[in-house]
């Protein structure tokens, strides 16, 4: 089969280097926005098919958008695009600094992962170091590969400065990963000047990133046109400049080609999967764990809780990760659970967040238990004196239980409790001033191991939380006629 390489020879090298650039329609539309113009290199037959190629002009201008979304439908050329990107610019900027992310490395390496694709893309235009993660040209320009599988490890590229940054299957990451990389996406020096930097999020839909990558970009939102510039309100409340190109399985006309089974294999996947990841289709929350997690679905006005309904509390430990606090009620007419109470916060001390807890029980509120995660029974040593962060709480009057940690069975009660009762209303219902405290829980996505329990990522302390919370939910409405009884290790003002 007449290689891709042998019908370009018509393409012009870029710089000093005798490689070519091979530009899909989709991939050209990339390069234009960041701010490399290509033309149009002629039809040219592959594969039995013409397919329209493109080649840059050498020029470059401003990126059209701060951050640029770039995907959907899976095997669209992402990677590709994105070397080929990061390619031009190295030979056209030079000295820029130029770094791609994938959430862990072995994702980064191995069989037509984005490391050894750099081989074929970069070819002898610039040098390689360190096993293939890092490269440099000529000119000064470098490029990283790099990984970041954690929030705590953004703080690795805490003085870091990169002038494009690179993010392949964005929705692996937490939005607070996102957000604080995108503070590294800033001028390195040399002399490009006029330079701006930008980012490039490239992804299909589903993960754990899915919520905040759709709503970033307005993929949520129906009849919205993309591949225009968009000012837009980032997660975090604030004004962002934002531009998206949609690809699909047809745009890698390549790729499609080499592998024309492809899209049969994949669409005998899971039907839900099949539909994201075919058509690129963001209403589709490929993997969602809690796909009933609406808040139309979940929000309640508040209202007097009676007098004789059993309340109980739940706390997931966090100083770093924040310490999360729930309080429930159930109706022991309908057993229908309320989460009355909710509160989330960083930086607590075991001793303030006891405080914080009891402060926001009522005097005369009684509450029969509070569940705490195990991790708070681990020994601590300060000096002499050995203790736990129970000792701690109990300090301040707060009592806790050791939670029910099993974390299929916790996934399974509260699988049970978003289906709708009776009448017609979900079995777990959150007052409306608190619903924000549960904000991790639309994003989470099952776990890859075990489609029955809940992929562990950093921020879901909150699901944490709500699955202490329902320890032994069952025995807390028994009582339908007087006060519930105190539990055993309860102490002054009902805690």
């Amino acid at each position: 089969m007449r290689s891709v390489d042998s019908f370009l020879q018509d393409l012009i090298p870029l710089g000093k280097t005798n490689g070519l650039t091979l530009l899909q329609k989709r991939q050209a539309a990339l390069l234009d926005a960041c701010g490399f113009p290509t033309v149009s290199a002629g039809k040219h037959v592959y594969g039995g098919k013409q397919i329209e190629m493109f080649k840059p002009t050498g020029k470059w201008q401003p990126a059209v958008a701060d951050v640029i979304g770039y995907g959907g439908a899976a095997f669209g050329g992402k990677s590709y695009g994105m070397l080929i990107l990061a390619k031009i610019a190295a030979e056209l900027l030079p000295g820029v600094q130029i770094a791609y992310f994938r959430r862990t490395y072995p994702e980064l390496d191995g069989p037509g992962a984005a490391m050894q694709k750099a081989y074929e893309v970069f070819g002898g235009a610039a040098k390689d170091s360190d096993g293939g993660k890092e490269w440099t040209w000529r000119n000064g320009s470098t490029f990283y590969f790099r990984h970041c599988q954690n929030e705590k490890d953004v703080y690795s590229y805490q003085s870091q400065q990169i002038d494009i940054l690179l993010m392949d299957e964005g929705t692996h990451f937490t939005w607070k990963i996102i957000d604080y990389l995108l503070t590294r996406n800033r001028v390195s020096g040399g002399d490009n000047i006029g330079f701006k930097p930008f980012a490039v999020l490239a992804s299909n839909p589903g993960n754990v990133g899915h919520a905040w990558y759709s709503s970033l970009f307005e993929l949520d939102k129906e009849d919205v046109k993309h591949e225009q510039v968009k000012k837009v309100q980032n997660p975090n409340g604030k004004q962002s400049i934002v531009y998206f190109i949609p690809a699909f399985l047809e745009d890698n006309q390549i790729g499609v080609a080499r592998d024309p089974g492809y899209e049969d294999r994949l669409m005998a996947r899971d039907a839900e999967v099949a539909k994201a990841l075919r058509w690129g289709d963001w209403s589709v929350f490929a993997g969602q764990a809690f796909p009933l997690w609406i808040k139309e679905r979940l929000v309640c006005k508040p209202f007097e809780i009676p007098e004789h309904w059993a309340r109980w509390r739940a706390l997931d430990y966090g100083f770093v990760h924040p310490w999360c606090a729930g309080w429930a009620t159930i109706d022991p007419q309908t057993e229908r659970i309320y989460v009355y109470r909710a509160v989330k916060k960083s930086g607590l001390t075991d001793t303030e967040q006891a405080r914080l807890m009891r402060d926001m029980t009522p005097p005369g509120e009684v509450i029969n238990v509070t569940y705490a995660s195990p991790d708070m029974w681990a020994r601590k040593t300060h000096g002499t004196r050995v203790f736990t962060s129970v000792d701690e709480y109990k300090g301040e009057g707060v009592y806790l239980v050791q939670a029910d940690n099993h974390r299929v069975g916790g996934k399974h009660k509260l699988d049970t409790l978003l289906m709708d009762g009776m009448d017609g209303k979900p079995m777990l219902q959150i007052f409306e001033p608190y619903y924000g405290v549960f904000d991790s829980m639309a994003s989470l996505v099952r776990d890859d191991h075990n489609p029955e329990d809940v992929k562990k990522v950093d921020g879901d302390d909150d699901y944490d939380m709500l699955r202490y919370l329902l320890t032994n939910v069952k025995q807390k409405g028994k009582d339908t006629s007087r006060k519930p009884a105190r539990h055993p290790m309860a102490g002054a003002r009902g805690i």
